[in-house]
């Protein structure tokens, strides 16, 4: 005989009441293990999200949306010391190639700057205008050559009515060595688009270097040297 669902006889008048209290008490168990199972599943998929963002970059000229770096690769942890010059030469690169068909932008870009007043304001963002943007991250034998050997290049080509734009999105920056706090060589490839040609592939090459006092706005980070050439694929 099984107790206590056999034993609903007189001389044990609790015994239907236990066996339901049984009954209960075995689904309230059942419930609660699904409910820590579940609790379970709850925590193992949070932590297997994996955040992928990207970038949208949009081309000045066509107007065509580009992703940027939507990889699913596991997250790489990047130093600050690299993430700064890594953006220092991306910020040069889009000044030194860009010739716009605004010319208040070009002449933002292709003028040179007070330094202490211009460079070093950091509630000046220059993004949209592109103010002193070269300018502020090139050293000054570096933007002398620029006004002296590609700028007047530059004027021609704009007023023959030829624009460029540089594809940010297919900017590859290589480190060339060990990461230095001081500064580093950079190898660097771009394509830049251009309304009156194919699109200009380059090969170039950038030394960072490092002065605190007068590129205060990028941690002291800017380009000392720059060489490039045009490669063709």
């Amino acid at each position: 005989m099984r107790y206590p669902d056999d034993f609903n006889v007189p001389p044990f008048p609790a015994g239907k009441h236990t066996a339901v209290s049984r009954v209960v008490a075995v689904a309230v168990s059942v419930v609660l293990l699904i409910v820590i199972f579940m609790c379970g599943m709850l925590l193992w998929a949070q932590r297997s999200v994996r955040v992928h963002p990207f970038l949208v970059s949009v081309d000045e000229i066509t107007g065509a949306w580009t992703v940027v770096g939507h990889h699913h690769t596991e997250i790489q942890e990047v130093s600050t010391v690299r993430t700064i010059q890594e953006s220092v030469v991306g910020k040069f690169m889009r000044g030194w190639y860009l010739i716009s068909d605004n010319q208040n932008l070009n002449n933002a870009l292709w003028h040179e700057c007070t330094r202490e007043t211009d460079c070093n304001n950091i509630d000046k963002s220059g993004v949209d205008t592109y103010e002193c943007a070269l300018y502020c991250v090139a050293s000054e034998e570096l933007f002398t050559r620029f006004m002296t050997d590609i700028v007047p290049d530059y004027q021609t080509r704009f007023a023959n009515g030829e624009l460029w734009v540089p594809d940010m999105a297919s900017l590859q920056i290589s480190l060339i060595g060990e990461i230095n706090a001081n500064g580093n060589v950079w190898q660097i490839h771009a394509t830049i688009y251009s309304n009156q040609a194919q699109e200009i592939n380059i090969l170039a090459y950038a030394k960072v270097g490092r002065d605190n006092n007068l590129y205060q706005t990028t941690m002291g980070y800017y380009v000392q040297d720059f060489n490039a050439y045009r490669i063709s694929e």
